[in-house]
Parts: structure tokens; C-alpha cells; sequence
């Protein structure tokens, strides 16, 4: 298991190797390379340079799964140097770029599974012209929950187009449900505090990340006779195939989007 991510996750991942639960023992097998999906350079370091590095990749393995998991929430909206949007640029774009650069290294019918949220179902399908002549949010109202939604979407319509321009990868997405995660450390102070005065009857209402990720588990454990009927950019929710949006089963708009996330992570310029 090679696991990406920012300082804090591989803290934790330090942190959970030291206890002796079933958690511990995965991450003290685990390897963690650096990674900051906000950064075009990163992205391409890790494919390139740290995962390629780690032992298990250096007799010429192949990648069996890659899941997709970061997610955040951002309470005004922030640009990043690149020129990305930050919920879109995290949570879409790094991911799409990881993906692509990973592809070439992953065993033949290889997984990719998407993590997304119900929360994409905000999108109308009627807002997708508008949303994607203006993906980064410079002249739509900006709002923390609307741009999350957006950001989903994509994620679902980029699990949806996969399988058309990499036709041996199974594409999944997935909504893992409500999960209990830092993703509130960017909301604003007075959200921050209704989460706090909540946290009581959301600690019942929510999933444990180790709940959280069976979905994920039942995707990346499919038989290959359930791979032979799905793996086409199907979306479930615990354990199930689940309902989506009309607008997230949009083939034009997720070819769409394609061609717009490859101009805007460099990848366009490989065809030229």
C-alpha cells in the first residue's frame, strides 16, 4: 500500500503505526511519499519520482488500485498561484492529473475509484453551461457548500469519461456517506462553532472513517465478473449502485470537462 498526501497525513499515518489495532497494521506496512494536490509540480514529482522510488515498485509492479480520496471544504474563495480555484484545483484537478500520470502504471483492467459526495446532486443540470464557462468561481457567486458541489460533480463526470480515453482502467465513484474527517477546518469560525455545539448528535448521525471507506473496499474488491457489467463510471453508495444527478451522467459536458481539466493541468500540450 503506498498512501500520498500532505505532512498531517503522514503524521497520522506515523501516529496509527504505533498502536496495535488492524489501522496499525496497515500503516506500518504502508508507504508515504509527499504529495499536495494544489501543486502542478508535486503532483507530477510524486507520479514520477517518489512512487516509482518506493521498494514495492522497483521490480516493475503495477498499480492494481488507486483511490482518490482528498477532499476540502473552503470558506472564501481562494486562488491558487497556479491560477486554480482551491475546492476545484484539490479536489478535482490534482486528482485528474495523478490519475492520467498514474495510468501508464497500472495493471491491465487496474482500478480508479473517485471519492465523491452526494452533495453533487446541488448541480442542476440546466447551471452546467454556465458552471463550466466559469469553472474557478471568478464571476459566479461563490458559495463554500456550491463550489464543493461543483467540485463533486467532477468527480463524477471524470469517473464517468475515464473509461473513454483509458479503456482497459475500471472507473468507480463513490459517497462514502457522512463521514467523521477534519474537513470542517476550513469553514468559518461561527460553522466551526454550530459543528462544535453539534458534534453530540453528529458523532451518532456520522460514519467512522473506518466505516467510511467500506464503499471504497467494495469497489477495489469487485470479482472481475461484476468488472466485466460495471467499472464504467458507476456510482455507489454503501456498497450499492446509488442515485445520481442527470447532470452527473452528462457524457457531452464530462467530455467536456475533460478537455478543459487537460488545458488546465498542462496535459493538452503532450497532443500538440
Amino acid at each position: 500500500v503506498a498512501a500520498a498526501g500532505r505532512g498531517d497525513g503522514r503524521r497520522r499515518g506515523k501516529r496509527d503505526a504505533a498502536d496495535g489495532s488492524a489501522a496499525g497494521e496497515v500503516a506500518r506496512r504502508a508507504h508515504f511519499v509527499p504529495l499536495d494536490l494544489s501543486s502542478v509540480g508535486s503532483v507530477r514529482e510524486c507520479a514520477a519520482v517518489h512512487l516509482p522510488a518506493l521498494p514495492i515498485f522497483r521490480d516493475g509492479a503495477s498499480l492494481d488500485v488507486v483511490v482518490l480520496n482528498a477532499g476540502l471544504l473552503q470558506a472564501e474563495r481562494r486562488v491558487l498561484p497556479n491560477g486554480w480555484e482551491t475546492t476545484v484545483g484539490c479536489n478535482h484537478l490534482g486528482h485528474f492529473l495523478l490519475a492520467n500520470l498514474l495510468v501508464p502504471r497500472m495493471a491491465e483492467h487496474g482500478k480508479i475509484i473517485t471519492v465523491t459526495s452526494s452533495t453533487h446532486r446541488f448541480v442542476s443540470a440546466h447551471s452546467l453551461p454556465e458552471i463550466f464557462d466559469d469553472l474557478m468561481c471568478g464571476r459566479r457567486n461563490y458559495t463554500m457548500f456550491g463550489q464543493y458541489a461543483v467540485s463533486k460533480l467532477c468527480n463524477l463526470l471524470f469517473a464517468l469519461h475515464l473509461p473513454q480515453v483509458h479503456g482497459s482502467v475500471r472507473s468507480y465513484a463513490v459517497h462514502p456517506g457522512m463521514v467523521r474527517t477534519d474537513v470542517v477546518k476550513n469553514m468559518s469560525a461561527f460553522l466551526r462553532a454550530g459543528n462544535a455545539i453539534a458534534a453530540p448528535l453528529m458523532k451518532v448521525l456520522q460514519k467512522r472513517p473506518e466505516q467510511g471507506c467500506r464503499s471504497i473496499l467494495h469497489c477495489a474488491l469487485l470479482g472481475p465478473d461484476t468488472d466485466e457489467a460495471h467499472g464504467r463510471g458507476e456510482y455507489y453508495v454503501n456498497g450499492a449502485l446509488g442515485w445520481r444527478s442527470t447532470a452527473s451522467e452528462d457524457a457531452e459536458f464530462a467530455s467536456k470537462l475533460w478537455s478543459l481539466s487537460e488545458e488546465l493541468v498542462g496535459l493538452d500540450e503532450k497532443k500538440q
